[in-house]
């Protein structure tokens, strides 16, 4: 991956905001209705809905986080194109579903989840990207439609998706310690080796504290 670049639009004091950002900036990420994501020669569009982020109404599924823009790019950096032809891959809790369209236009048969209320959005942004035909690239629901899982039962399904060649990425924002600690002991319980990703194998824009990248092997 030679460059990164994230492009948001939106609205401000009644006018058009179009703005390039050379870095992620959460406020600017989380006030925008749509992102584009530029990583060399390949572009993925997502709308969001920022007034909807509230418990009542989407919840963080609304919105693309930080943790969702070091996935896909991690993705692009560390994997060689080709290898995607074909791959079948399951992306947990998509929100907008950035990271499973951006595999989907290198090739990959994606299956994008969320819970049920997530899913429209899910939708949208996939004819938004002219996937709509793409019979590999489908939404579904959580078990538990509407309530987000906690970290046991995430763990719990990471688990139940993997065969023993299953490579299993798990991008983390960090912002609680005990969620962090439980994911840990959790995967710890489930898997053979949970190891963090080092700081010098992610972009550069994203060697940062408050993100975490790990992979999990069955």
């Amino acid at each position: 991956m030679t460059s990164l670049k994230i492009q948001v639009k939106g609205w401000e004091d009644g006018e058009p905001v179009n703005r390039l950002l050379e870095k992620p900036d959460r406020w600017l990420m989380h006030a925008s209705d749509q992102i584009i994501l530029h990583i060399d020669d390949v572009q993925v569009t997502v709308n969001q809905k920022p007034h909807a982020v509230t418990a009542k109404k989407l919840g963080v599924g609304a919105c693309a986080w930080e943790g969702e823009m070091l996935l896909a790019a991690y993705l692009v950096a560390s994997i060689p194109r080709h290898r995607y032809q074909g791959m079948r891959v399951i992306e947990l809790g998509s929100g907008p579903g950035l990271a499973g369209l951006l595999v989907a236009k290198l090739g990959a048969h994606v299956t994008i989840t969320d819970i049920a209320k997530v899913l429209p959005l899910i939708r949208e942004n996939i004819h938004l990207n002219g996937l709509t035909h793409t019979p590999t690239t489908t939404c579904s629901g959580s078990a538990e439609d509407g309530v987000s899982p906690s970290t046991p039962h995430f763990i719990h399904t990471c688990k139940g998706l993997c065969s023993a060649d299953t490579r299993v990425l798990v991008s983390f924002e960090l912002r609680s310690s005990a969620v962090k600690d439980t994911f840990l002991a959790e995967a710890d319980k489930e898997f053979r080796k949970v190891v963090r990703v080092p700081l010098s194998s992610l972009p550069k824009c994203y060697r940062v504290d408050h993100i975490e990248l790990y992979e999990i092997t069955p």
